[in-house]
């Protein structure tokens, strides 16, 4: 388990190293933060099943305990583009540090409690069901910026979509945050169920399946508070944008 801990260590470094030669990414930002955050899910999930596996005792000590190394995975990332900043300039470190929060760090709470729950699985069911809450997220993503008429989407493991129109800049990043704190309160929810599960009472593969398409997307109701957010804070963005721009042609 060790050798396969510090091997997806490599990959990650590996990985962001890489990026450091690929424009977008050559810069702590937010394509990077988005590819990080990609990266960083699909190593979490299979840590979190092994850890799973190992489990002794409460739940919530494992979530703590499996938490580590991804959280150390972030953080690599972070220190390689900090150093090669000395190479490529960054003319907003500070604006990529809250991008990598929230798509490094916001990823790991449902990479975690994926990865948990799959663990509950037996043989090759897990992997199909781990890596399946991805693709259906995914492709829930993918459905929302192809038939709705707003282009930004929001993600349960890979974060917030600006889209092709929207500058990513000028959208605030409360409903990130927001959306985020969701996805940590269905984070909580899932270990809750796996500790309940300690009980002794029958733990039903198809309750998983309800938690995590539950999990894959809000509620309709949720998705009119995200997309209501992110009108109110693209309106001040705008409007804060053009207020600059009036000031400096008065100038």
């Amino acid at each position: 388990m060790a050798l396969r801990e510090h091997r997806s260590t490599l990959v990650v470094f590996a990985a962001c190293i890489a990026a450091q030669f690929l424009p977008l990414l050559n810069v702590l930002g937010y394509e990077y933060s988005m590819f990080v955050g990609a990266v960083v899910t699909l190593l979490t999930i299979p840590h979190a099943v092994r850890c799973g596996d190992a489990r002794e005792g409460s739940w919530w000590i494992t979530l703590r305990d499996s938490a580590r190394r991804p959280l150390g995975w972030v953080g690599l990332a972070l220190v390689v583009s900090l150093l090669n900043m000395a190479r490529v300039r960054n003319c907003e470190p500070g604006t990529g540090l809250i991008y990598l929060g929230l798509f490094g760090l916001g990823a790991l709470p449902m990479a975690l409690a994926t990865g948990l729950l799959a663990s509950k699985l037996g043989g090759r069911r897990r992997w199909v069901f781990a890596y399946g809450v991805v693709f259906a997220s995914v492709a829930s993503t993918l459905g929302t910026l192809a038939l709705q008429p707003a282009i930004v989407a929001y993600d349960t493991f890979f974060g917030y979509y600006a889209g092709s129109i929207y500058d990513e800049s000028l959208i605030s990043v409360l409903p990130h945050v927001t959306y985020r704190g969701w996805s940590l309160l269905w984070c909580a929810l899932v270990v809750s169920t796996l500790e309940f599960s300690r009980s002794g009472k029958r733990f039903e593969v198809k309750r998983m399946l309800w938690i995590a398409s539950a999990s894959t997307d809000p509620a309709p109701t949720s998705s009119k508070i995200w997309e209501g957010l992110r009108r109110r804070s693209t309106s001040r963005s705008t409007t804060t944008s053009r207020t600059s721009m009036r000031a400096r042609l008065n100038f």
